[in-house]
């Protein structure tokens, strides 16, 4: 004959807040465990994205198959741009870390570097020529197209589009009361330039690829 059993169960006065704290300290495990290799492919999803979006550039394009390469003097201007985007993608980092109280833990995502120092300083943001009267001049292009904003580059002389120069796009002519400066479509400043530009609108992007790479750890 089946009979009736009774289980009864005790809860400890402060159940809700010990069975909290043991579930967190389970995730923070977890979460300790996997967040190196969560925030390792995050920061290889963001370089795509970057290297892509600044490809995309009208700037990018310009320089790589258009006048503005004639303009800044460049003949081997796609080699000069790829090297500058590819310091970029290597300072790209994406640093997990695991956070006190109800914030569980954190991805730290660095982009470009303040002051754009690391791009400066490479070899390929400066073409330094000899001209037709065996002087050594410097080109510094990327600072003129990253940081000069609509300043006066050459005073006196204006860009002029033949077959003739370095790039086989244009020659600079002296021109009474002439200047050139970089055109007007593709000025940049510290705050505002084709690199920045160019990330406009990625939040929602990196947003949704960083779930992506979460529900693929957890």
């Amino acid at each position: 004959m089946a009979k009736n059993v009774i289980v009864s169960l005790k809860l400890e006065p402060n159940f809700d807040k010990v069975f909290a704290k043991n579930v967190t300290q389970e995730i923070r495990s977890v979460l300790f465990k996997s967040l190196s290799s969560l925030a390792k492919g995050i920061e290889r999803r963001i370089q795509d994205i970057v290297k892509r979006r600044i490809e995309q550039s009208s700037e990018y394009l310009a320089i790589v198959g258009g006048n503005l390469r004639g303009q800044l003097g460049l003949p081997d201007g796609a080699r000069r741009i790829q090297e500058i985007i590819s310091i970029w993608i290597e300072s790209i980092t994406a640093k997990g870390r695991i956070s006190k109280g109800r914030l569980l833990g954190s991805i730290d995502i660095g982009i470009f570097r303040e002051g754009w120092s690391d791009v400066m300083a490479s070899p390929a943001a400066i073409l330094n020529y000899t001209n037709n009267q065996g002087q050594t001049k410097s080109l510094e292009w990327l600072r003129w197209l990253l940081l000069e904003g609509d300043k006066t580059i050459v005073a006196g002389f204006d860009f002029v589009s033949s077959k003739r120069g370095r790039t086989g796009l244009g020659v600079m002519v002296e021109s009474r009361g002439g200047s050139w400066k970089v055109p007007a479509q593709f000025t940049g400043t510290d705050r505002d330039n084709f690199a920045i530009r160019a990330l406009v609108g990625a939040n929602k992007e990196i947003e949704k690829m960083a779930e992506q790479e979460f529900k693929r750890i957890f």
